[in-house]
Order: structure tokens, then sequence, then C-alpha cells
């Protein structure tokens, strides 16, 4: 469908490169994963996971990058489709579109982001992102779109929510003290669970690559090996 001034869709800056590189990465990490000779049983077992959990992950953010994270404008409203949820901003709720910055570890910005104000929340697209000054063209295609679209018939339809962001409002309603503890206790899991798994996976492929030698050199590294290989 051809694209106007009041219907368009943008995606993230990257979405080519995640489709070169991502989709055969991934492929060829779960290929590896069967095919590769890791050496005797133990070994394949491990490494054979490794590449089947890295090459999914790689899978899903490909995915996520290609087919997930955009922005959908219409005459009627905008969309903000980001990795798990949806949400559907009629023209007349939204009041404005914002700068969101993304910081990096060492406290400097990283990039920005645009935030879609409503009266009831606040929305952050995951997608486009970049500098100020290459969002600060965005923010003005898309209000240049509702400009013009506010100058035509438009629906009572108020905003729409999908995905893992209409499960925590559903629960906020219901638990209002709830939503924030969940969502806080669920990203110290998140954290604490990739932490915990990657610094697994990355002793079992030192293991792999270099096992006589460690053996040898660290004293705990048998018990260690041995620990990880009974619990994950």
């Amino acid at each position: 469908m051809a694209e106007t001034e009041q219907r368009f869709t943008l995606h993230a800056q990257s979405r080519n490169i995640a489709r070169i590189i991502g989709y055969p990465a991934g492929l060829g990490l779960l290929a590896a994963a069967v095919f590769f000779p890791f050496g005797d049983t133990q070994e394949r077992w491990v490494g054979g996971v490794l590449c089947a959990l890295v090459g999914l992950g790689t899978l899903v953010w490909t995915w996520s990058m290609d087919r997930r994270r955009r922005i959908e404008v219409t005459e009627q409203q905008v969309t903000v489709v980001n990795s798990f949820s949806r949400y559907g901003v009629a023209w007349h709720e939204l009041s404005d579109i914002e700068f969101e910055e993304i910081k990096a570890q060492g406290g400097w910005t990283a990039y920005h982001r645009l935030a879609f104000v409503t009266p009831s929340r606040r929305i952050v697209a995951e997608a486009p992102a970049g500098s100020e000054p290459e969002l600060m063209k965005v923010r003005e295609r898309i209000l240049h779109a509702r400009e013009l679209s506010l100058n035509e018939p438009q629906s009572d339809v108020s905003m729409t929510v999908e995905g893992a962001a209409a499960v925590a409002d559903r629960l906020g309603s219901k638990f209002p003290r709830l939503k924030e503890g969940l969502l806080v206790t669920g990203a110290v899991f998140s954290i604490a669970f990739t932490i915990v798994v990657g610094l697994a996976g990355i002793i079992l492929v030192l293991d792999l690559i270099l096992g006589d030698w460690l053996v040898y050199h660290v004293a705990f590294w048998d018990e260690l090996i041995g620990f990880l290989l009974e619990n994950f």
C-alpha cells in the first residue's frame, strides 16, 4: 500500500541490518546445535544447548526488530507497536509527542525515543530510535499527519491497549498495590536470571575451549562444572 501524508509506517533504522545479520546468524546457530561435532556426549549436550539458546534468542530479537517494533499512522489514529505490547491512540487523545532520553551506563545519553502523551498514560515507542534531530523530523511528520486528520470526521474510538501492557493494566485495576510490585519484582528477577544464566553459559563455554588447562590451574574447576551440569 502506497504511503501518504496521513498514512505511513515507521520502522527501526536497524531493521535491514537485523534482517541481513540476525536471521542467518540465528539459523546458523540452530544448525550448529544439531550438526556440529562438539566432542564427547557431555560436551555435545552442553555446546548444543548453548548454541540453541543463543540461536533462538537471536531469532526472537531479529523478529522483534523486523516485524514488531514500529509506529503506524492512519487517518484515525497512531499505533505504537512494541516488542510485547500494542497501543492504539486516537488523534483526539494525543496531547503531545515528547523525547525520552535513554542513558548509557556512564550517564551520557545513548539515544532518544518518542513518547506519546495522552491524558491517561505516556507511551514510549521502542522504534524508531536515534538522535534528537533525527527524531524531531519524525515527530513533525506525525504531528503534521495529525493536523491533517483532525480536519476530517473522526471516530469516537478510545485508546486500545493489547499485549503485556493490557495484562498489567488488568492486574493494576484489581490489585492497585500489586501492579508496581509485580513490575519491580519481574525486572529484578529478569536481571538476576540473565546474570546467572549468562555467567553459567560463559563458564561452560570456557570449559569447552580451555577445560584441561582450567582443571590443571583452578583447583575447584571440576566441582564447579559438575554443579552447573547438575543444576542447569
